[in-house]
């Protein structure tokens, strides 16, 4: 059985060393990091425990070296990931800006993007409790979103569940094409983990109508990743707030897929939406001290010891 299923782009982040380096500059970098939205998700879901999978291509390549070292260190069932000899794992170039902002630039093969159905090992792997989309995956093509529609219908079959992450710079996207691509997807998802800007950019400008739009489309429960002013969890019986929790923050990036990642942990624990958001709070808040999007992602003895510390324990004892 398989706890949590992602795919999609998979890539290396290659990064300025502090902020305000532009990339139009002659800087150094640091890296390779592993990285790729749904790559962060299913990693830090296995560091916490659950039996996690991923499928996506990548080059027979060094970078490619790193993706696969990392998710099979952690134990991330990689079955699904396929080694292309003509293709080159994704790269992404970042720099930072002291008030937050990053700028990518993004190297991908096309090649990468064709993943194929039997790539699913859905008869090897058993049951898919979740399958966990990527909005940067869908977005980016075609032949990903017909993996993912034939991945939703083997899902649901057997009973599992659909969470979906928008996850799409609202700068740089046309928000007409992305609707029309999402909204069906939305449609499918028993969670939906937006941003703050994410889903009022889908919707409407006010937060709490476009949370009761968003629900109004058929999930159960919608997670509002608010960064450093934490989270909110509504459903159709109530919309809360949920603190957040302050750290010395390294890196940001890679924090809201923790996030996703934390919350299904705790939520297939058994706690209630709104204790899986303080969980989930506080282990994206770890994953930003340090650089790379997932050098940062806490164990779940790590994420225990973060919550004694701020004298969480009845929360901790729920998850022994």
């Amino acid at each position: 059985m398989i706890d949590l299923l992602s795919f999609g782009a998979m890539e290396v982040e290659i990064m300025r060393p502090k902020p305000d380096l532009p990339l139009d500059e002659v800087h150094s970098f640091i890296g390779p990091f592993p990285s790729g939205a749904s790559v962060i998700t299913v990693d830090a879901a296995a560091r916490l425990g659950l039996q996690s999978a991923m499928v996506g291509i990548i080059g027979n390549d060094k970078f490619g070296d790193v993706l696969y070292n990392r998710l099979q260190n952690d134990g991330v069932n990689i079955d699904g990931v396929k080694r292309k000899h003509n293709a080159n794992t994704g790269v992404a170039f970042v720099s930072y800006n002291s008030n937050g902002d990053r700028n990518y630039i993004f190297h991908f093969d096309l090649k990468t993007d064709n993943i194929k159905n039997e790539q699913f090992k859905f008869k090897q792997w058993g049951k898919v409790k979740w399958l966990h989309i990527s909005g940067s995956s869908i977005l980016s093509s075609k032949s990903i979103r017909k993996a993912c529609d034939y991945a939703i219908e083997e899902v649901i079959k057997n009973d599992g569940k659909i969470s979906l992450d928008p996850n799409f710079r609202v700068e740089l996207s046309n928000s007409n094409s992305i609707k029309e691509i999402l909204l069906p997807y939305i449609k499918k998802a028993n969670i939906l983990f937006p941003s703050k800007n994410e889903i009022t950019s889908l919707f409407v400008d006010d937060l709490n109508k476009s949370i009761e739009k968003a629900l109004s489309f058929g999930p159960e429960l919608i997670a509002v990743k608010r960064g450093a002013k934490g989270s909110i969890i509504a459903n159709n019986n109530e919309v809360k707030e949920i603190k957040p929790f302050a750290v010395n923050c390294i890196d940001p990036t890679g924090a809201g897929d923790t996030f996703n990642a934390a919350f299904l942990f705790a939520y297939n624990n058994n706690l209630s939406p709104q204790e899986s958001a303080l969980f989930a709070n506080a282990a994206a808040a770890m994953s930003t001290t340090k650089m790379g999007p997932m050098e940062g992602c806490p164990t779940l003895f790590e994420i225990k010891n973060f919550l004694l510390d701020k004298e969480y324990e009845d929360l901790i004892n729920k998850l022994q």
